[in-house]
């Protein structure tokens, strides 16, 4: 006799933790700028280089992008600039060995510039990163068997979740836009603000497409350095494919989308003028592909032909509990006392999130971290032409998955989509910023397989203890499959033998049971 097996591919999290990471490094400002003045503005994102698993830690490299828009000594002009700090960083992490798979994704929750000389600055950072640990394994699950005799197998039926793509991808946006007539012409781009809005993937056969939009923010200064600090604002609508072989549209995806470099360089349109601007976005995309397999295995097998010893082992799979996401908006309130002019006209406004505490309750999970919400305005001070508010609102949301377990597995990913800020008057803002979380949950599942058999010949004198045939009360918790191997024969024959309809037995019935012999 022969087991008839599938090999099928599972992925385990073993774990999702969040660990912290802290920058703090001087910069000089190089001569090619402008000396440094009042600092108006900073921002920074962070990018992941690469990931070496070794024993019970991971390295990470990646890179530090910051900018500064900021008023300069030399008649307080607007200017900007951006530096790049290395990030080198080793993480302990009990248990994991070179053959996990492991995914990092890095954020900056936090960044401070402070002015130590007019050329020189010091940069902070909170970084997070957010890990997670996959064991891939190729396991063998047996859902037949083959045998000259007549054979009885109690099966039943699992969705264990394949793991079909884990990879990253890039996918580039470029584009050209132009300044409107009656703004003027770009001398230097100070201050660019690029991110994502309403993206969107879908799977395809042999591909996935991936469209969205990108919100795109300039500050420039214009040829006549008096001229007030110019300003443009508009979106880019972007799709493609991306050509992934192994891929079928009845798959489950799951994708993380995230902008890796931007830039907005001015450059001349037919006339000669500086007035377009070119767009060259690169977004890097983490795929996770799975497929739903049906799969009938082996529970239990007997001959009553034979001694069929059967070893059994633990079948440890994943199966797809729910892909949700949640999108909810806030209002964070900004308001200014201090000295700077009052609030004229809004230019940009930006929001992100922070993850600070991650629960599974009863409702399902619980996410806890903080809205950073700010926009940009025109002040009426000259001296201070363009101001900043922000602020932090704490915030939790639950996303509904009411079947969680705590020992579920899941990844999520959050981030902001559409900010909006109105006045509410010369020194309030009101910053609406929408947040999306995107969930999906794994059940972790555990069944006792047959893995194997040993044949051996029936112990006959065991079999002749056995009466040829007998009559049966069921009892509650009998079933035809326990009936059948206690008395040595198949569920089918006392099904036949009984004109048992549907299969199913139930408490109080009168059965007759007859012993199969050859």
């Amino acid at each position: 006799m022969e087991l008839v097996k599938k090999k099928v591919n599972i992925s385990d999290i073993a774990l999702n933790t969040v660990t912290r990471m802290y920058v703090s490094e001087e910069q000089i400002v190089n001569e090619i700028y402008e000396p440094v003045g009042r600092i108006v503005k900073e921002k920074a994102f962070v990018t992941l280089d690469g990931t070496k698993v070794g024993e019970n830690s991971v390295a990470i490299s990646g890179t530090l992008e910051y900018s500064i828009l900021y008023q300069s000594m030399n008649q307080n002009k607007m200017s900007g600039m951006s530096g790049r700090i290395p990030i080198n960083e080793q993480i302990r992490i009990p248990d994991i060995t070179e053959e996990n798979n492991v995914d990092v994704i890095l954020m900056a929750d936090k960044v401070t510039v402070s002015r130590i000389s007019e050329r020189k600055l010091l940069v902070k950072a909170d970084i997070s990163a957010i890990i997670s640990v996959q064991s891939k394994k190729e396991t063998e699950i047996a859902h037949s068997a083959q045998e000259d005799g007549e054979l009885c197998t109690l099966t039943s039926n699992i969705e264990p979740l394949e793991i079909v793509v884990d990879r990253k991808e890039t996918f580039r946006v470029r584009d050209e836009l132009a300044i409107p007539q009656n703004q003027g012409s770009i001398y230097k781009i100070v201050w660019s603000d690029i991110r994502l809005k309403n993206v969107s993937t879908k799977l395809m056969d042999r591909m996935m497409h991936i469209g969205g939009e990108l919100y795109v923010f300039i500050y420039y200064i214009t040829e006549d350095t008096d001229a007030p600090i110019q300003w443009h604002a508009t979106e880019v609508s972007f799709g493609g494919n991306i050509d992934i072989s192994e891929v079928t549209e009845d798959m489950i995806s799951y994708v993380n989308v995230a902008v890796r470099d931007a830039g907005a360089t001015a450059v001349e349109n037919d006339m000669g003028e500086s007035r377009e601007i070119r767009l060259d976005v690169l977004l890097g995309l983490d795929i996770k592909i799975y497929r739903e397999n049906g799969l009938e295995v082996i529970k239990d097998i007997y001959s009553p032909y034979c001694e069929v010893i059967p070893k059994k082992e633990k079948c440890n799979y994943n199966k797809l509990l729910i892909k949700n996401s949640s999108r909810n908006k806030y209002t964070v309130k900004v308001s200014d006392n201090s000295s700077v002019g009052d609030i004229l006209q809004i230019c940009n406004s930006y929001g992100n999130f922070r993850v600070d505490d991650v629960e599974v309750t009863e409702k399902g999970l619980s996410v806890t971290g903080v809205i950073t919400a700010g926009a940009f305005y025109i002040s009426s001070d000259d001296s201070y032409p363009v101001g900043v508010l922000e602020k932090e609102k704490r915030i939790t949301n639950i996303i509904d998955v009411p079947e969680m377990k705590k020992n579920d597995e899941y990844y999520l990913n959050v981030r902001v989509e559409q900010v909006s800020a109105n006045n509410v008057s010369s020194e309030e803002i009101e910053i609406k910023v929408a947040v999306v979380m995107e969930l999906i949950v794994f059940e972790k599942c555990e069944m006792e397989i047959v893995s194997d058999v040993e044949i051996q010949p029936l112990d006959e004198e065991k079999i002749r203890e056995i009466p040829a045939l007998k009559g049966h009360i069921v009892q509650k918790g009998d079933t035809l499959w326990g009936l059948a191997k206690k008395n040595n024969t198949t569920p089918q024959r006392i099904v036949e033998l009984n004109n048992v309809k549907n299969g199913q037995i139930k408490p109080g019935e009168k059965l007759l049971i007859a012993k199969s012999v050859r």
